[in-house]
């Protein structure tokens, strides 16, 4: 597969994770106002699916992330260390 091919799936895959994430966090907070009440948000998120859903898989992601441009840094550096040679 092609690498910038994959990093564009993952960048497609990254945002629409967030994108979920903030919009549970919308549909949480509206849903809370229109029923009066409050510490919903704090309530959902003390469950396991909020933890994991809201905190969790997002930072799990980012750092899969970050962890795939470092891999692509070393490999840059070393062809440019094997090109030098």
């Amino acid at each position: 597969m092609n690498t910038k091919k994959a990093v564009s799936i993952a960048v497609n895959i990254l945002s629409f994770i967030i994108l979920i994430t903030v919009g549970v966090f919308i549909y949480i907070i509206i849903s809370a106002k229109q029923n009066g009440e409050q510490g919903v948000l704090i309530d959902y998120l003390q469950t396991q699916t909020g933890f994991f859903l809201c905190l969790v898989m997002p930072l799990a992601l980012i750092f899969i992330w970050r962890l795939i441009i470092l891999v692509r840094i070393f490999m840059k550096s070393k062809k440019v260390c094997i090109k030098k040679r």
